[in-house]
């Protein structure tokens, strides 16, 4: 069996329906189902290859597209949580998204099947959720949007048509597989890598802003080890929804071993933990839905008796998955599962991450942040900048009134008579602060308005004990306090077009003079 290893990163909300019916709530599956990869590959690749190879590879089970479940934050894979955990009802198994193994027990194993403890706790499933190998959980991350049809007439709202889009968020990593028989050939493999290599689009809606996804091919250890044993008892969980078919050809939600494919035995229900649900999924191609699943739900533990112990073709069997709709995902189970061994669970802290979410690169710089983050930050600067800019210019400006006091008592003149530069030599001041360029141009100009000997600039008052001008002052605060080749250089021009606005509000405010 060859196997391609894969991480699929969501770049819109993406929406996989838990069921296809227009009425009533809408609810997401929390994963990504082996059908939607199924159905992105075969819109690439079916007509390409052909009616008797597309029969092969998307319809008889001998490719095998598997869920795709979500990474953990340090990127390690996750299974769906085990049926058979209980925790005591109001306890916290789950902290910082990590179970702790003391609070968990797999119930079918405890004594009488009752948890431990004095009262006898009840005990609560663990129903929900991701499992990593190392006792990590995680739960994806998931958004609801309102949204109504338009009514193509008017071009406004349709009435009574709300309805709601349950979906996986975008950004989130998700890991999956394609098993595919020992007959497909690599240059098969390396077409159907190439089909995927491009961003796909997957779920509902894939017309109206859901869908995007970004598939990147892995090389990565695979965690489903098998443990056979000489013990004729066999725990299957579930790591997919099973379908079966029984002798008759009807689906079954209680299968015998013997509708798996394996030796004959006995189901132990008394053990066993079962959630199931009914579905048809929706074919685009066809545009109709397929026929309905009758399924045992992922996460599900099946415990068996068997007659004789499983062979070498058994396992080989298991491996390829069990059921009926493999190539869509269903029938991947894992056999005797290390994590179920014992009434309480015993996590590898050895297991590795997939992928890492380090925020260096190999070469250790900081990954290039997206367009969008970076113009928001930049948005974010820009207007904490112009904010400083007018704290300060407003302090200044406050003090203009006391400087035109101060010009006035020099010169004897009375409160009424204007001093100082003008609105308009103001106003063309601020014409100059449109940039920086023109702003020095105007500062360093000989023959301009602004000049020390200039109408109104020459109006000199007292500050810290010394005649100043107003051409003086402004000059300071206007400009840096070093040349640059023999040109006075200014500061920046959103400061001093805040500044001069300051001055001349304080020209037009009642309390001070007129022009």
């Amino acid at each position: 069996m060859k196997t391609l290893d894969l991480i699929i990163t969501l770049q819109d909300d993406c929406i996989f329906s838990e069921r296809n019916a227009t009425e009533g709530a809408h609810r997401a599956l929390d994963y990504i189902p082996g059908g939607a990869l199924l159905g992105a590959a075969a819109a690439r690749l079916y007509k390409e290859i052909g009616n008797s190879r597309a029969f092969n590879w998307f319809h008889s089970g001998q490719m095998r597209f598997g869920n795709a479940y979500p990474l953990t934050e340090q990127g390690y894979q996750t299974f769906p949580i085990p049926a058979c955990w209980h925790q005591a009802k109001g306890a916290k198994a789950i902290q910082d998204n990590k179970i702790d193994p003391e609070q968990v027990r797999r119930l079918d194993k405890c004594l009488d099947k009752k948890l431990p403890g004095q009262p006898t706790p009840q005990p609560q499933q663990l129903r929900s959720g991701y499992v990593g190998l190392n006792g990590q959980f995680v739960t994806p991350d998931k958004s609801f949007r309102m949204k109504t049809a338009i009514n193509a007439d008017t071009g406004r709202a349709k009435d009574a048509a709300l309805f709601g889009y349950d979906a996986l968020q975008a950004g989130q990593h998700f890991y999956a597989q394609i098993h595919c028989d020992n007959d497909f050939s690599d240059v098969e493999l390396k077409q159907l890598k190439a089909a995927l290599a491009q961003p796909i689009l997957l779920g509902r809606s894939r017309s109206a802003e859901y869908g995007r996804a970004k598939v990147e091919f892995i090389e990565a250890k695979s965690a489903l080890v098998p443990t056979k044993t000489s013990d004729t008892e066999m725990t299957l969980w579930l790591l997919s929804d099973l379908m079966v078919l029984d002798q008759y050809g009807q689906p079954t939600l209680t299968p015998s071993s013997q509708d798996l494919g394996l030796p004959k035995g006995v189901f132990l229900a008394e053990n066993s933990f079962l959630r199931t649900r009914r579905y048809s999924t929706w074919n685009a191609c066809k545009k109709s839905y397929e026929m309905e699943r009758q399924v045992i739900n992922k996460g599900s533990v099946l415990v068996y008796k068997l007659e004789s112990p499983l062979t070498d073709e058994h396992l080989e069997k298991i491996k390829a998955g069990l059921g009926i709709e493999r190539q869509a995902g269903l029938g991947q189970v894992w056999l005797n599962p290390p994590l179920l061994a014992d009434e309480q669970p015993k996590f590898d802290d050895s297991a590795q991450p997939l992928i890492t979410t380090s925020a260096k690169d190999e070469q250790g710089n900081d990954p290039p942040k997206p367009a969008l983050i970076t113009w928001l930050e930049s948005q974010q600067k820009q207007n904490s900048t112009q904010q400083k800019f007018a704290r300060e210019a407003r302090q200044i400006a406050r003090t203009y009134q006391v400087l035109m006091q101060s010009a006035r008592g020099l010169k004897g003149l009375d409160k009424e008579v204007h001093i100082g530069p003008s609105q308009s030599q103001w106003g063309a001041v601020l014409a100059a602060a449109k940039s920086r360029q023109s702003l020095e141009t105007f500062i360093n100009a000989t023959d301009g308005s602004f000049k020390a000997k200039g109408e109104g600039w020459k109006d000199e008052f007292w500050q810290d004990e010394n005649l100043c001008s107003f051409y003086t002052w402004f000059l300071k605060l206007a400009t840096e306090s070093e040349k640059k080749d023999g040109r006075y250089q200014p500061k920046p021009a959103p400061l001093i077009q805040h500044l001069v606005r300051e001055i001349m509000a304080e020209l037009k405010d009642p309390k001070g003079v007129q022009e």
